[in-house]
């Protein structure tokens, strides 16, 4: 009753003697927050602040983590900030509105350092459903405060920021999936004391000083709330925030491009939507399980994990992430469902309706060579694009698949089509569209969205009454989060589909053809490159030869070649094409004597240009003896591909 919708903090100072000034010792004393209704043996927490900022320890626990806390798995998809709103899948049907919520008992510790210390403890609450009175709040770096407002059609969040930095992001919001748990454009930043490199986005007042930063929420539908995220900067942050209704002809929401501010035993159950801190020892795994049922079929599931150990400069590989298929984790831990480098920050893989299933479903997240605290997030984003316009938020990441589909109503009359639009904030995504059935790997037509381009759309023409229309969204280079809704087109409208036309990723060359005894010479000028080449094979030249692909490194002139074995990897692909995940067994991914080498023999080389028909038929020359002959196989008649 009291804590459901509020945001609540924790923080200690250290306290002077009468006469002295406090002393700036960062690392005095730590502020711990234990959750399980007793403090553990061990004291051991993820909720912690061991360092502090500005002169504060501080442990948050915002809206969406105490709902959590209070309702625990009852809750289901029955949170919603407020009891009036609407879900795409009610309360009733989740069962979670009949759930008791339990009282909840959490226990806080200060620890004083070697030296004996002096502090204040303060506990402080503040509301998330605000109006247009002034509600405080304070957030410090790495934390999250929202507010929201319901029963409005166009809204206005103004903040006045008394100090500190960080960042505002709005969203409509109609389900728990839809809350904002991350910090991705468009959203406002905010710099030091209110001004972000001399005023942000602040306007300069003629008096001085400056205006306070706003942001917008435009025509939100029936069932949709207005949403505020205000995320910690690099130094804590006090302000108050206000909530207005404002005129439609007022009202300005960002689009697009935004601005960048600068261990365990068992698998634990995680949630969707709301934050796990957890931590591993060097090379160990902590595990944990997603339940999901019949009811979860109509939902991608994007699994994130951020590396905390040193905030925002941290290794790209010092952890892995890893989601193992069927109901239990494999003796051999081995998964192809797996991040084993961050990108943006970020590794994730999905559950999409390829490897959906009902029950647990479990990931291991492993340590490299140096124990990591780190973060975890479940975003559960809707599959089903209605047919009334209805936006829904979406995420993906590189290599990660995420399905949307529109169902074409029984009644419909055929002939028409469906134009599904895409707002995106940020990154780069290829569309990938089909009838009927979903798409597994980036073929024509598809379309592909750049960094800088910021809206999209694809359709699907000559549809019929109640077929299923399926948009495929492939992360690019770059995280992707953007707004996803479709547009029916009646028979008369004009509709065209994407020609077989794929444009290039940024970032990515075309390939070359590469010809036996030839060198061709290429550098890589980004991180994680792929430079690509196409080699044909043919009968006639290929059948009795030994076929050797070398790469070398090369240095610039006047300088010595550099000895790095691991400095790039050769990889050839035999199926006509390169997988979309990339991998092959046919790899050298470390140089022997500065050579990077991969062999096709001519016994590998004969079946790979005959096929299945070459059956017995191999014989490395035509005058060599068999043991079954070229006639009784029938092999010799067999057309070489």
């Amino acid at each position: 009753a009291t804590h459901s919708a509020t945001n609540l903090r924790f923080e200690a100072q250290l306290r002077a003697e009468i006469g002295s000034e406090v002393e700036d010792v960062p690392d005095a004393i730590s502020l711990l927050v234990y959750t399980g209704g007793e403090v553990p043996q061990d004291r051991h927490t993820e909720l912690r602040a061991t360092q502090a900022t500005d002169g504060i320890w501080s442990v948050m626990l915002n809206e969406v983590e105490l709902y959590f806390l209070i309702h625990g798995a009852h809750g289901g998809d029955g949170y919603n900030g407020t009891s009036g709103s609407a879900h795409r899948r009610s309360l009733a049907s989740s069962g979670s509105a009949t759930a008791a919520a339990a009282a909840v008992e959490l226990h806080v510790a200060v620890k004083c350092g070697p030296d004996p210390r002096r502090f204040q403890l303060l506990a402080s609450v503040s509301p998330s459903r605000i109006d247009a009175a002034l509600t405080h709040a304070e957030v410090c770096p790495g934390q999250i405060v929202y507010f929201h407002a319901a029963h409005l059609a166009d809204v206005r969040f103004t903040a006045i920021v008394h100090k500190g930095d960080g960042a505002l992001l709005a969203r409509h919001v109609a389900s728990s999936s839809d809350i904002p748990l991350k910090l991705q454009p468009p959203y406002v930043p905010i710099g030091e004391g209110g001004a972000h490199g001399g005023g942000g986005h602040r306007r300069a007042l003629a008096s001085g000083g400056y205006d306070d930063p706003t942001v917008d929420l435009c025509h939100l539908h029936d069932g949709e709330e207005a949403y505020l995220a205000v995320f910690g900067g690099d130094h804590c942050m006090e302000l108050e925030v206000k909530v207005e209704s404002i005129a439609h002809a007022d009202c300005h929401e960002q689009h697009g491009g935004g601005e960048h501010a600068g261990s365990e035993t068992g698998a634990g159950v995680i949630d969707p939507g709301h934050f796990v801190y957890g931590s591993c020892d060097a090379l160990s795994w902590v595990d944990y399980s997603l339940l999901l049922d019949a009811s979860d079929s109509d939902y991608n599931f994007l699994i994130e994990v951020t590396d905390l150990s040193n905030g925002r400069s941290t290794s790209d590989d010092a952890l892995s992430l890893h989601l193992f298929d069927g109901a239990e984790i494999p003796m051999d831990r081995f998964t192809e469902q797996r991040a084993e480098r961050a990108v943006d920050g970020i590794y994730s893989v999905a559950i999409n309706l390829h490897n959906f299933h009902e029950g647990a479903s479990y990931f291991g997240i492993r340590c490299g060579a140096a124990a990591r605290r780190f973060r975890v997030v479940v975003h559960r984003m809707d599959a089903i694009v209605p047919p009334d316009g209805g936006k829904h938020h979406g995420e993906v990441c590189p290599g990660v698949w995420v399905y949307h589909f529109y169902d074409v109503p029984a009644t419909a009359s055929g002939g028409g089509g469906v134009t599904f639009h895409v707002e995106k904030h940020e990154g780069d995504v290829d569309l990938v569209t089909r009838h009927g059935q979903a798409p597994v790997k980036l073929v024509p037509p598809f379309k592909y969205m750049g960094a800088d381009e910021y809206e999209g759309s694809i359709s699907l023409c000559n549809i019929k009454p109640g077929e299923r229309l399926y948009l495929g969204m492939l992360g690019g280079d770059h995280c992707a989060s953007y707004e996803v809704f479709a547009t029916p087109l009646n028979a008369s409208t004009p509709c065209e589909e994407p020609l077989h036309t794929p444009l290039a990723h940024a970032g990515r060359s075309d390939s070359a053809t590469l010809s036996a005894g030839h060198f061709e010479q290429a550098e890589c000028t980004a991180p994680f490159q792929y430079l690509d080449y196409i080699f044909q094979l043919d009968e006639a030249t290929h059948s009795a030869t030994n076929l050797r692909f070398e790469a070398q490194l090369r240095a610039e002139i006047g300088s010595e070649v550099e000895d790095v074995p691991d400095a790039i990897s050769l990889l050839v692909y035999t199926g006509g094409e390169v997988p979309q995940d990339r991998h092959t067994e046919l790899r050298a991914t470390q140089a022997t004597d500065g050579i990077w080498s991969v062999m096709l023999n001519e016994v590998e080389l004969y079946f790979l240009i005959h096929g299945a028909h070459g059956g017995d038929g191999y014989n490395g020359t035509s005058g060599s003896a068999h043991r079954r002959s070229l006639a009784s196989s029938g092999s010799a008649t067999a057309a070489a591909a």
